[in-house]
């Protein structure tokens, strides 16, 4: 008849404390390992058939709990070991020829054939994405704790690819496209043979660029494992933004001129020379058709030096004058 007794009578039966959703989300919010459906009515049925869930006695029920919470012998990859470090290393460097070269490749060189290096590279570029992607399925995910330091790491390969298809996934599959190989498929083709209609079809491998976007995923596993300053942290993004922008500012300026104004060259590269109607007129025929220009317009480099001039005369605000 004490308080007490009568407190601990009005308790829920222990199914209800045992199998409630309730209790279950409180017992993963409070693990110290990462989250796992634990389905006890088939584990019930499975090594013990002639018992219901709630017959099970406390100590059947705690082997069943370690059963389900057993380590699985599946193939999953540590985020922060030693292949993923140097794995890191050899993404950073596609990052950054899809960055630097892709935009250059696309707007300013006319073909690049089969047996261009160009090609191959591209190739082993697009191979080295395609690791990545496949990787994704099988690298572990640092999950953070509400209300608590650290992180616990997400060992479930079901839900690691559940996470991964409704993220990044499409984003990846989008930047896996073989625009390159496409368009020498139809670059025979009569509708593509004009050098200017060619070009604008090309600007559909700008969709590479959507690739720079994994950047960030590398920006946020090496944060949490390398002790980088806050203002270390902010030069850099600086630095890389204002390369970047002035690059593909480059890029859009010679795209704009070679598109607008006449072809200066054919499309083997020699020098055409004819007359400039004020209609087909760019900064590219005002550069180089009097000829007082000592560069050549057939050299892509030259082009992109002068488009490189404007665009960091214009980011960096200091003035115009020759362009």
């Amino acid at each position: 008849d004490s308080p007490h007794l009568k407190k601990t009578s009005r308790k829920r039966p222990l199914k209800k404390r045992l199998f409630g959703g309730k209790a279950i989300s409180r017992l993963l919010t409070n693990a110290k390992f990462e989250p796992r459906d634990v389905n006890f009515v088939e584990l019930c049925g499975q090594f013990y058939p002639e018992k219901k869930p709630a017959e099970l006695t406390c100590h059947e029920q705690v082997e069943l709990i370690r059963h389900a919470l057993r380590k699985r012998d599946t193939f999953l990859i540590h985020p922060h070991s030693l292949f993923m470090k140097y794995f890191d290393l050899v993404i950073c460097a596609a990052l950054v020829f899809t960055g630097i070269v892709t935009p250059y490749e696309v707007i300013f060189m006319k073909k690049v054939s089969t047996e261009d290096w160009l090609f191959f590279l591209n190739r082993v570029i697009d191979l080295i994405f395609l690791v990545d992607t496949t990787l994704q399925f099988y690298l572990k995910i640092e999950i953070s704790q509400p209300g608590k330091y650290g992180t616990i790491l997400l060992k479930d390969r079901k839900i690691i690819r559940r996470i991964y298809i409704r993220s990044w996934f499409p984003v990846d599959a989008i930047g896996l496209i073989p625009f390159d190989i496409i368009f020498l498929i139809y670059d025979r083709s009569e509708s593509l043979s004009g050098v200017k209609i060619f070009r604008c079809v090309r600007l559909l491998r700008l969709v590479k660029l959507i690739r720079i976007l994994r950047t960030s995923r590398l920006i946020l596993r090496w944060q949490s494992y390398y002790a980088v300053s806050f203002a270390s942290q902010k030069l850099a993004k600086f630095s890389v933004t204002l390369l970047l922008s002035s690059h593909w500012m480059a890029c859009l300026w010679g795209f704009a001129g070679l598109t607008i104004g006449a072809d200066l060259c054919d499309e083997n590269g020699v020098r055409i020379i004819s007359d400039i109607l004020p209609e087909d007129s760019s900064w590219i025929t005002a550069l180089f058709a009097d000829g007082t220009s000592p560069n050549d317009p057939c050299d892509p480099w030259h082009v992109y030096a002068a488009s490189l001039h404007w665009s960091v005369m214009t980011i960096t605000s200091i003035g115009y004058g020759d362009i």
